[in-house]
């Protein structure tokens, strides 16, 4: 029998260890609301000034008006820099995602083991099974969270306004026009990349729980085998299109088939 003193220290020790998991994903959690606040007062920013100037000057049409000008080098800029503030959220999931596996397939595992079985620090499994349930319940969207969801939408929003203005005015930006244009195919081409990194994140945070991988590979491999019966009878059949000496199966449709050699009833 294991010495209760020991028993306790143990557990305390990886107590402690998850204490300071949590506050990692707390401070990630903090950190990430911050990026996203910081990023809609950028964008409302940039938004609002473009909108004065619209205002003063027109929108299109002749002379120094929003297209026509060096300002509307802002719209792709701005398409550019939400791209960097999806990936700083993305580096945040994928630290909460360590870190939440890391207590759900280590640190539970061994207080299970010092305390026996028991429903011990089922925080991370909980949210796992919570995000499948919204992902069943709503669309697979929700998958990359509400804050990804917003990210994408103001993203859209600009890459939607760069092209429209590439492709609707040839003397677009004035003499920025070859920086507008470079602007908006990066901003465009990391716009995929960045869509690829939250359905990866997103899909990772399905994969928490110890429970979802042992599924998965259960229904790999389940997927990938098939009954001995089935594969006998295709064997059978390959056979006896390749080897005339071997009887063909007979066929189920017809009452009195049998195979060769065997008597009739």
């Amino acid at each position: 029998m294991a010495d209760p003193e020991q028993v306790s220290t143990s557990v305390n020790a990886l107590l402690e260890e998850y204490k300071a998991l949590r506050a990692e994903i707390l401070m990630r959690l903090d950190l990430q609301h911050k990026n996203m606040n910081l990023l809609l007062a950028l964008v409302s920013a940039i938004t609002g000034f473009l909108v004065k100037f619209a205002n003063d000057h027109g929108v299109s049409g002749s002379g120094a008006t929003l297209v026509h000008s060096e300002i509307v080098i802002l719209v792709p800029l701005a398409a550019l820099s939400i791209n960097v503030f999806l990936w700083r959220h993305s580096d945040h999931d994928v630290a909460i995602i360590d870190a939440a596996s890391y207590v759900e397939r280590r640190l539970k595992k061994a207080v299970v083991t010092s305390l026996g079985s028991g429903p011990y620090l089922g925080y991370e499994d909980f949210l796992s099974k919570r995000r499948r349930e919204r992902g069943r319940q709503a669309t697979r969207l929700v998958s990359l969270g509400n804050e990804n969801v917003t990210m994408f939408f103001l993203l859209a929003i600009f890459l939607a306004a760069g092209w429209l203005i590439r492709l609707s005015n040839s003397s677009h930006a004035a003499n920025a026009h070859e920086v507008f244009d470079v602007l908006l195919y990066l901003a465009s081409a990391l716009a995929i990349f960045s869509l690829a990194i939250s359905i990866l994140v997103g899909g990772a945070y399905k994969r928490i729980s110890p429970e979802d991988a042992r599924a998965k590979s259960k229904t790999a491999k389940s997927t990938e085998a098939s009954s001995p019966g089935d594969q006998t009878a295709e064997g059978t059949d390959a056979l006896a299109l390749t080897d005339p000496q071997v009887p063909a199966p007979p066929d189920p449709l017809t009452k009195d088939a049998a195979y060769p050699g065997e008597s009739e009833p």
